[in-house]
C-alpha cells in the first residue's frame, strides 16, 4: 500500500501548515513566491494528502490514476506482466512512482483551486457539488439503471463507488472553473484605453492580421469520362457535390487568395462560387487537371 508523505510550507511569505506531497507550481497569470520546508509524516489509509487542512481521499487518487482499471485490464489480458508488476520489488516500486506522480498532479490542482479562492474568487463549491450529484442521479434515472448496475458500471470505469465518482468530478470541475475564474479576474483588472489599443494595433498589425484564405473542396478523378459523368449526375440532381465529396478521399484545400500564381486563385476570382454548378469554376474543379 502506497504511503504518501506530507509537507509543511509557506505561501506568499506567511507561514501556513500544509501537509502535502512536494509540489512545484508555475502560475502563468500572477507571479507568486513559494518557500517550502519539508516535513514527512505518515497519513491514515483513507487519506493520501492534506492541502491546507483539506483532506484528499485515497479513493480519489485511485480513481484519478485509473490504477484499478489498469491492473484489472493487465490481469485479464497480460497476466505475466501483471504478476511481475505486482509481485516483484521493481514492479511495486514502479506502481508507487506512478501513484506519487498522479498524487502530485491532484494536489497541484487543489493548491491552485485554493490559490484562486485566496484571491477572493468564490468558486461556489457547494453549488458545484450539488449540480454534479443532481446530474448523476438524473442521468441514471432517465436510463432506468438499477443501483447494482450503476456500481458495476462505475467499477468498470475505475470508480469503487458513487461517492468516489462524484468526488473526482467535483475536483476536476473546480479546477477547470478556477482557471477560467482567475483568467476573468485578471482580465477585468486590466484597464486599457481606446488610444492604447489603437497604438498597439498600429505598431503590430502583422500580429493581428492574416492573409486572406479560402477553403476549397476539390474532386480529382482518374479520367475525364468519370469526371464528366459525375458532373452530369450532379447537374441532373441525382446527388449533390457535397455528397460526392464526402464519399471521396480528397482533402480540403486551403489557399491564399492573394497568391496570383495559383491557377485555382485565378479561377475563384473570375468565377465566384454559386449554389449551382453552372460556371467554369466548377467545371474546372470536376474535369480540369490540377496544376
Amino acid at each position: 500500500m502506497l504511503k504518501i508523505i506530507t509537507l509543511n510550507f509557506s505561501l506568499g511569505g506567511t507561514p501556513m501548515k500544509k501537509k502535502f506531497i512536494i509540489i512545484m507550481l508555475i502560475f502563468l497569470f500572477i507571479p507568486i513566491l513559494f518557500s517550502a520546508s519539508i516535513l514527512y509524516e505518515p497519513l491514515d489509509q483513507d487519506t493520501f494528502a492534506i492541502v491546507n487542512g483539506e483532506k484528499l481521499s485515497t479513493e480519489l487518487l485511485n480513481s484519478r490514476s485509473q490504477v484499478l482499471y489498469i491492473l484489472l485490464d493487465l490481469k485479464d489480458n497480460y497476466p505475466d506482466f501483471y504478476s511481475g508488476l505486482t509481485n516483484t520489488a521493481t514492479g511495486v516500486e514502479f506502481l508507487n512512482t506512478y501513484l506519487i506522480d498522479q498524487a502530485m498532479k491532484i494536489s497541484n490542482e487543489v493548491l491552485f483551486i485554493q490559490f484562486v479562492e485566496q484571491k477572493g474568487v468564490n468558486l461556489n463549491r457547494n453549488e458545484v457539488k450539488s449540480n454534479i450529484e443532481s446530474k448523476f442521479s438524473e442521468t441514471f434515472k432517465e436510463l432506468e439503471i438499477q443501483d447494482d448496475e450503476i456500481e458495476k458500471y462505475l467499477l468498470y470505469l475505475g470508480y469503487t463507488s458513487k461517492i468516489n465518482y462524484i468526488d473526482d468530478a467535483y475536483y476536476s470541475t473546480l479546477y477547470i472553473n478556477s482557471i477560467s475564474a482567475l483568467y476573468n479576474k485578471v482580465l477585468e483588472e486590466i484597464e486599457l484605453s481606446d488610444d492604447e489599443v489603437k497604438v498597439e494595433y498600429e505598431n503590430n498589425k502583422s500580429n493581428y492580421m492574416s492573409p486572406p484564405t479560402a477553403d476549397i473542396k476539390v474532386l480529382i478523378f482518374a479520367s475525364e469520362e468519370e469526371a464528366s459523368f459525375t458532373y452530369s449526375r450532379i447537374i441532373d440532381g441525382y446527388y449533390t457535390f457535397d455528397e460526392v465529396y464526402r464519399q471521396s478521399d480528397n482533402p480540403l484545400l486551403t489557399i491564399r487568395i492573394d497568391d496570383d500564381t495559383n491557377s485555382l486563385v485565378k479561377i475563384i476570382k473570375s468565377n465566384p462560387p454559386r449554389d449551382m454548378f453552372l460556371d467554369q469554376f466548377y467545371m474546372t474543379v470536376l474535369k480540369g487537371p490540377m496544376r
